[in-house]
């Protein structure tokens, strides 16, 4: 994928949201049709967050778990 492509592809999902922000602001009744999906989509990005931070705790244990096992096979390796 090049480059100008993702640039395209940014542009253009900003100039969307741009425009629902725009008629959403601008309408009551815009509004009030969108409040559920995004309060939903507040939810998701909040899930996907809590979800993300997880993973890196994960990682962070395996991470630490591998250098400890390292810096005992490198003491074992220098007993001999």
């Amino acid at each position: 994928m090049s480059r100008g492509f993702r640039r395209g592809v940014w542009t253009v999902l900003f100039g969307e949201a741009v425009a629902a922000a725009a008629i959403i602001a601008l309408s009551p009744k815009a509004r009030e049709a969108a409040r559920p999906y995004l309060v939903q989509g507040i939810r998701r990005a909040l899930a996907l967050g809590d979800e993300i931070r997880g993973m890196i705790d994960e990682a962070k244990v395996e991470a630490a778990q591998i250098v400890r096992d390292v810096d005992v096979e490198q003491v074992l390796a220098d007993r001999h």
